[in-house]
């Protein structure tokens, strides 16, 4: 059973680090690409929001995953702009 939880939030995990990666690629500054992937989490809340019922608590679990990433995104640019 909790196995069912963890499948969106390793799916919005992963779309958020190629995300991640695709702003890397075009913007190549580590702080604006972790703002799009905010960016994104935010837009993911703001649908499941809209569509309400099991689909946007459906969409609502995969921005949690997407939440984490870009958490551990601005720690480590944090951590790598104090010690670096």
């Amino acid at each position: 059973m909790e196995k069912d939880l963890l499948i969106p939030i390793a799916i919005g995990f992963f779309a958020n680090v190629v995300v991640f990666g695709i702003s890397m690629l075009v913007i190549k500054n580590k702080r604006k690409a972790a703002k799009i992937t905010l960016i994104f989490v935010g837009i993911n809340v703001l649908m499941s929001l809209i569509i309400g019922g099991w689909g946007g608590m459906g969409l609502f679990m995969i921005s949690l995953g997407m939440l984490l990433v870009s958490i551990c995104l601005y720690l480590y640019i944090y951590i790598e702009f104090i010690f670096f």
